[in-house]
């Protein structure tokens, strides 16, 4: 699946992105955690983490750092 059709899935709030982005990007976000962080079960749960935060994410916070004079 191409990622803008994953990123549209997230902005509708449809659930089934989810497992989408587990089977595509899981194994290579819990490899960084891993050797981030050196624990297997502090890797599951900055995983989780990160898919709780993009379900969450304000729509409105991404409109309004595109536009932000970035320096």
């Amino acid at each position: 699946m191409e990622e803008k059709r994953i990123i549209d899935m997230f902005w509708e709030r449809d659930e089934r992105v989810l497992e989408i982005v587990r089977k595509k990007y899981g194994k290579l976000c819990r490899a960084i955690a891993y050797n981030l962080l050196g624990s297997a079960e502090d890797t599951e749960e900055r995983e989780n983490d990160a898919y709780l935060a993009a379900c969450v994410f304000n729509r409105d916070t991404l409109r309004n750092s595109e536009t932000e004079d970035v320096r």
